[in-house]
């Protein structure tokens, strides 16, 4: 078992070395290669890009962002890729700016300048920043800020650069934040300084709308005529492509609009049909639009199906050294549980028998256990018969006793029934006794009956002299109505005596005579 265990891990192992070494070498060798084959790729899109063929530059750019994923590992990313990389993502998002997809090209842009930011000089950052701060200008103030500030700080000497920010700060100070004078003011300072046409006719453009929705129509007319070089209809539409046609796209339908709002229905209807003639000659941009988008889909699910390869490669380089340690795994545990089986197997017999002699021995005790409780019966009889005779001879004694103690009694009722001061209680009519009666009467009951009121307040102290004499009279057997006669009281005085001396004894009223007859025994 342990050989087998020893065998699988030393392949395991072996087989690692041999992959790692493998890949070291095939990497230093074909790194070079690879390097030179995304700098080959970029150049032919670079060429296609330059004359104006976008269909092929954006195909060859996305094919060289798919090659970099798919064969080029992150720890082997280096300038000699970065380049290309950043170039490829710069040029699809100029190619999807001039289109007019604004989402795609800020997206390649932030990409551009991620790589970018890894090699390139800071006039080509600057140009990256400016375009990712543009493409915010309508919806985030402050990212656009951001980044158009550090296009100027990066390069201060590029007018380029000045006169898009510029413009860019312009439309926030007018439509975002309603400083018109300072606007305008942006404006005309940079339109006599530029000398790009297009620039200056993006300038225009600008100010002609500003004059439009200020409803300052001569200076709206003046700057949008500037924009499209002139009325002369065999100028305009000279563009067909790129962010110049956008440009004289803007400044017809301004145009447009402008002629509406002075009622102007002619040129208003003159403007509308050079709108619809630009509309037909970018029938063919819009058929080459579609082609990108379809490359750009295209481009997706490879790129998708790229990262699901490689998924799937982690996974099983992960799972491969796994799987082999679960089943090494595994193998060593099933060992280790037939050895603990054989070792129960061999206990649980052991036990059994154990069990077995247990129960033998068990079934002979049952056995004796039985015979002694067969004799302990019969002697439980003969002691039951002899507890009954015993309980009778007590009986007997206890007859003699009480003989015994009534012969050799210290109570001596009828002395005390006798004596002067009863007779002469009984002999009484509804009269009360003298206080001097009462203490004659308790020390005549105590004389002849061994002290028993003299112990009786010795026990409970709360018992006061009245309550003794009291009774005194109980035991003559007189009711509580003669007693409240002698006493010269109230017949619920009385009661309320008899309760208070019972709750001091602890009795129940009716008992108390029960009580003294006991004490009397």
């Amino acid at each position: 078992m342990r050989r087998i265990l020893f065998f699988i891990l030393l392949l395991f192992l072996g087989c690692q070395l041999t992959a790692v070494n493998g890949q070291h070498s095939s990497d230093t060798i074909v790194n070079v290669s690879k390097s030179q084959y995304v700098k080959d790729l970029f150049l032919q899109a670079e060429k296609s890009w330059f004359s104006g063929n976008f269909d092929d530059a954006c195909e060859k750019c996305f094919k060289v962002i798919e090659y970099v994923e798919k064969n080029v590992k992150k720890r082997e990313l280096d300038r000699s890729f970065y380049k290309p990389l950043a170039h490829a993502h710069y040029c699809i998002a100029d190619i999807f700016i001039s289109e007019n997809y604004r989402n795609l090209s800020l997206m390649y842009n932030k990409k551009a300048l991620h790589y970018f930011e890894k090699f390139e000089s800071d006039s080509v950052l600057a140009h990256s920043y400016k375009f990712v701060g543009l493409a915010y200008v309508e919806t985030n103030i402050d990212t656009a800020k951001y980044y158009l500030n550090r296009c100027i700080e990066l390069d201060t000497s590029n007018k380029f650069n000045k006169y898009d920010v510029d413009k860019a700060i312009a439309y926030m100070l007018y439509y975002e934040e309603g400083y018109k004078d300072s606007a305008l003011a942006i404006l005309r300072n940079n339109l006599d300084k530029i000398e790009h046409d297009n620039v200056r006719e993006t300038y225009h453009v600008f100010l002609g709308d500003i004059f439009i929705n200020e409803k300052e129509y001569d200076s709206a007319l003046y700057h949008l005529e500037k924009s499209i070089g002139g009325s002369e209809l065999h100028n305009l539409g000279k563009y067909k492509n790129g962010s110049e046609f956008f440009v004289q796209l803007d400044a017809i339908r301004s145009l447009t609009i402008l002629y509406d709002s002075i009622g102007d229905f002619e040129k208003k209807a003159y403007y509308e049909s050079i709108l619809s003639k630009l509309a037909f000659d970018r029938v063919d941009g819009e058929m080459n639009r579609a082609n990108i988008i379809d490359l750009y889909n295209d481009h997706l699910s490879r790129m998708n199906e790229i990262r699901r390869e490689r998924t799937i490669k982690i996974v099983i380089f992960v799972a491969t050294p796994i799987i082999i340690i679960i089943m090494v795994l595994v193998i060593f545990f099933t060992h280790i549980n037939k050895r603990r089986n054989k070792n129960l197997m061999s206990i649980i017999d052991d036990k059994e028998l154990a069990i077995n002699m247990m129960e033998e021995h068990l079934t002979d005790i049952k056995f004796k256990n039985s015979i002694i409780e067969g004799k302990i019966k019969k002697k439980n009889a003969e002691i039951q018969r002899l507890s009954s005779h015993i309980k009778d001879l007590e009986c007997e004694m206890a007859d003699v006793n009480a003989k015994i103690e009534k012969e050799d009694s210290l109570y001596d009722m009828e002395a005390f029934y006798s004596s002067e001061i009863c007779s002469r209680i009984l002999s009484m009519d509804n009269q009360a006794m003298t206080q001097e009666d009462f203490v004659l009467l308790l020390s005549t009951a105590n004389k002849h009956l061994n002290n028993i009121f003299a112990e009786l307040a010795e026990q409970y102290k709360r018992l006061k002299k009245e309550d003794l004499y009291y009774l005194c009279l109980v035991i003559i057997e007189l009711s509580d109505k003669q007693i409240s006669s002698l006493f010269g009281v109230a017949y619920n005085s009385i009661r309320v005596r008899r309760n208070k001396i019972c709750e001091i004894i602890g009795i129940n009223d009716k008992k108390l005579n029960y009580f003294l007859s006991t004490k009397l025994k």
